[in-house]
């Protein structure tokens, strides 16, 4: 045996989705935990001979493999785009590169589904009485696509009646009355402007007023 060349003596799949590979070169033994379809992708097989480039290699997969895994438990707290599960994998102290691929393996694995996230985080937006605006606002600085961005809103406005929910939000707030008094222009320009904030159009406002 060559001892600058390390073949692969084992390969053990966990229940995790990784597999333990062992290789060695007759004088020292490694072993590296990586994803198993890596290991499948790559080609690694027991009798494969690990050259000083190959074994750089099963380092990163093996760095790619924690990535993915870190990325599991973040996803495991809320749905998120592609862009912003990347960027926190980066603060947890992983390269781009190895981030961005944890993420797109991640895609494959269909645990990252933009469209579906994008729609989910929207409607519990709209439940928690935000207007469309806001809404839109949110799924862009969370690093969604527009056109992810643009089904969710298109989905919502058949779902959601926003005057309505314009009407819920306000009388909950008990700022009905202000919004429909002639009295305090001032007042009603102020509240109007919180509503605005919150993602509401003057057209909601507007129909709502009329609706009153």
């Amino acid at each position: 045996m060559n001892n600058d060349t390390f073949f692969v003596t084992d390969s053990t799949p966990f229940g995790d989705g990784t597999s333990q590979i062992t290789v060695n070169n007759g004088k020292n033994s490694r072993k590296f935990i990586i994803s198993t379809r890596l290991v499948t992708s790559h080609g690694i097989t027991v009798g494969s001979d690990i050259s000083n480039d190959g074994m750089d290699t099963l380092q990163e997969l093996a760095e790619i493999t924690r990535a993915i895994k870190k990325g599991l438990d973040l996803l495991s707290y809320s749905d998120t785009s592609k862009r912003t599960l990347a960027r926190k994998l980066v603060m947890k102290g992983y390269t781009a590169e190895i981030s961005e691929c944890a993420v797109s393996h991640l895609e494959a694995m269909g645990y990252i589904n933009e469209k579906e996230h994008a729609l989910r985080l929207a409607r519990s937006a709209a439940k928690q009485f935000y207007g469309p605006l806001a809404i839109s606002d949110k799924l862009r600085s969370k690093g969604f696509e527009q056109k992810y961005i643009q089904h969710a809103l298109k989905v919502l406005y058949r779902e959601v009646d926003f005057t309505e929910s314009l009407r819920i939000y306000a009388e909950a707030k008990g700022i009905s009355e202000v919004l429909f008094s002639e009295n305090d222009p001032k007042a009603r320009q102020k509240v109007c402007a919180s509503l605005l904030r919150r993602g509401f159009t003057f057209e909601h406002i507007q129909s709502l007023r009329s609706y009153k």
